[in-house]
């Protein structure tokens, strides 16, 4: 649509008001040289002299090539006239510079309680802090050594979070890592207060997550150094297991459900998403239910699909997709009603779907069947 003179004025306005440091230079550029060859041309005529005709004709032509330096289509004006966008990024760099000054101060917060620190002889020569801070006290590192760290080992940018609960053969535990992958390998980048450690792995390798329920826990003894206020407690916060609690006979006891990789690499369930994603294991449970044989594939991956959802390593929509998915699929098979509606009448009694879900497929069936009897 064409625009007319005057939204064409009313957009050159905003964007001068509301556009980026380029976009105001060039228009401002062009104002203040368009005024300048106008006031040196008016007073050339009215007998200032020659010199101000030449000055006229000179700012004349940088004023032309400064026209010419940029292009704004008539859509880039809009954008640039926009006052949200202004604003949400006048907001952005106001949280980003807010963000850099709370970070300075908890850097020479830190650098000054280092200092005034009492250490003895051995620990002065080893540079460590004192050995009674250590086990409470949080990950000494910045966001910018994070970020030096992931370039450093050359980490993806589409990296996950995960937390490894522990790995005995790796004396690992509660640590902090990212994890990623390539078309060969996926790769665990850990965190410590010291170097961290990398470790990678063909894609082809133990890719199974075992599924470890009712692991006994202590939550007020287990990750303490993410309970102080850090980057990395911060940032690796939404990936501290679910604990639950169980009664037993001699009182409550606390459980948390983990998911090992290999041997005995164990991750946390709210890090089982991200490990899922990245690697593309199967998920692999060996109980009481997948055990029996009165269960089928088609409840055995349903009872799978729930305990990932209830785990949060699958999404409430992707848990929706499998369930409808298996029912439908169930729906068009070809077995018999009364083995159909024991299947649904069992993922009712476990909770996978409720009695509106199984009438509804129930119905979808009868109708399927009608439809192909023609």
């Amino acid at each position: 649509m064409k625009l007319s003179a005057k939204e064409k004025f009313s957009r050159i306005i905003d964007a001068m008001l509301y556009g980026d440091f380029t976009t105001k230079k060039y228009l401002y550029g062009i104002v203040l040289f368009t005024i300048a060859t106008l006031v040196t041309g008016i007073m050339a005529v009215f007998g200032a002299g020659i010199w101000f005709g030449l000055s006229a004709m000179l700012v004349g032509v940088v004023d032309l090539i400064w026209w010419q330096s940029m292009t704004l289509t008539a859509n880039d004006l809009k954008e640039q006239g926009s006052k949200e966008r202004y604003l949400q990024e006048k907001k952005t760099k106001k949280l980003e510079k807010e963000k850099e000054k709370a970070e300075e101060k908890a850097r020479k917060e830190e650098e000054k309680r280092l200092k005034n620190e009492p250490q003895s002889e051995v620990e002065k020569a080893l540079g460590k802090a004192e050995e009674g801070t250590g086990e409470n006290a949080g990950y000494r590192i910045s966001s910018e050594e994070i970020k030096y760290v992931l370039k450093k080992y050359k980490a993806k940018k589409d990296h996950r979070e995960i937390i490894i609960d522990s790995c005995e053969s790796l004396g690992l535990k509660e640590a902090p890592a990212y994890i990623w992958a390539d078309k060969k390998k996926y790769y665990f980048l850990i965190l410590g207060d010291g170097e961290p450690l990398k470790l990678d792995y063909p894609l082809e390798y133990n890719l199974k997550l075992h599924y470890e329920v009712g692991v006994k826990a202590n939550p007020d003894a287990e990750y303490k150094k993410f309970k102080g206020v850090s980057v990395v407690a911060i940032a690796f916060a939404p990936f501290l297991p679910d604990y639950y609690q169980k009664r037993m006979d001699t009182g409550t006891a606390f459980y948390k459900n983990l998911y090992r990789l290999g041997k005995d690499m164990y991750f946390t369930n709210t890090s089982a998403k991200n490990v899922f994603d990245i690697t593309g294991a199967d998920f692999e449970i060996k109980d009481d239910v997948t055990e029996d044989m009165r269960h089928g594939e088609d409840f055995k991956n349903a009872y799978k699909a729930n305990i990932l959802w209830r785990d949060g390593a699958i999404t409430s929509n992707e848990y929706k997709n499998i369930i409808t998915g298996l029912l439908s699929s169930l729906a068009r098979a070809d077995i018999r009603f009364d083995d159909f509606n024991r299947i649904l009448e069992q993922m009712r009694e476990y909770n996978f779907i409720t009695k509106a879900y199984k009438d509804f497929y129930i119905d979808y069936r009868k109708k399927y069947r009608e439809k192909m009897a023609k």
